[in-house]
C-alpha cells in the first residue's frame, strides 16, 4: 500500500503508519524531508511556466528592437527616406536573427546563418542593406551631389520618351506621371 501525504484527520491515517504523521495546520502530514504537497509543486511549476512565456516575449521584443536599430541606422547612413523606415524595418526583421547579440541573415530553415561575399563570415546588416539598395531604391534618396537638382521624386528620370512612338512603354508613362506630373506633360507635349 502507498502511503498517503495528507490526511484530514487522525482517525484517517492508517494506525500502523500513524508514527510517520505529524499534525500541521490541522491535518496529519507524512513526517519526510524535502516533500512537498502536489498543490505547491504544481503552483510553482505553473509559475515557472509563466515566467519562461514573459522571458521569451521579452527576448523576442529585444531581439526585434536591436535588429530595428541596427538596419535603421546603417540604412540612415546609405540616405534612407524618412517614409521608408517602416518598410525597411519590415524587410531587416524577416532577414535577420540575433546570433550572440548580432543581427544575422539566416538561410531559408531560419538555422544557418547565410555566408557573406567572402564566403566565411555571416551576412551583416551592411552588406544585406546593399542588395536593399539594389532591390528597392524607391526606399533610398538618390545622392545629388554638390549643386546638383538632384531628383526628389525618387525615380530614375527616362533617357528615352516613353510617350513617344518608338519608345512607347504605359510603365514608365503612369511612373513617370504619378512622380513628376509636370515633366510627364513636356515629354507628352513633346511627341
Amino acid at each position: 500500500m502507498a502511503l498517503k501525504y495528507i490526511y484530514k484527520s487522525k482517525d484517517e491515517v492508517p494506525p500502523d503508519h500513524a508514527a510517520h504523521y505529524v499534525e500541521r495546520d490541522g491535518s496529519w502530514h507524512l513526517d519526510v524531508e524535502g516533500v512537498v504537497p502536489k498543490a505547491s509543486l504544481d503552483e510553482a511549476l505553473n509559475q515557472n511556466a509563466g515566467l519562461v512565456q514573459e522571458r521569451d516575449s521579452l527576448h523576442s521584443r529585444l531581439s526585434t528592437i536591436q535588429i530595428d536599430q541596427a538596419v535603421v541606422n546603417a540604412a540612415t547612413k546609405r540616405g534612407l527616406r524618412p517614409t521608408a523606415v517602416a518598410d525597411i524595418t519590415a524587410r531587416g526583421r524577416s532577414a535577420f536573427q540575433l546570433v550572440d547579440g548580432a543581427p544575422v541573415v539566416m538561410d531559408a530553415d531560419g538555422k544557418t546563418p547565410r555566408k557573406g561575399k567572402d564566403g566565411k563570415a555571416a551576412l551583416g546588416v551592411d552588406e544585406w542593406l546593399e542588395s536593399q539598395v539594389a532591390e528597392a531604391p524607391h526606399l533610398f534618396a538618390e545622392n545629388s551631389g554638390s549643386g546638383a537638382a538632384g531628383n526628389p521624386a525618387g525615380i530614375a528620370r527616362p533617357v528615352n520618351n516613353p510617350f513617344s512612338k518608338e519608345h512607347w512603354n504605359l510603365t514608365e508613362q503612369m511612373k513617370l506621371q504619378k512622380a513628376d506630373p509636370a515633366l510627364a506633360a513636356s515629354l507628352k507635349a513633346g511627341i
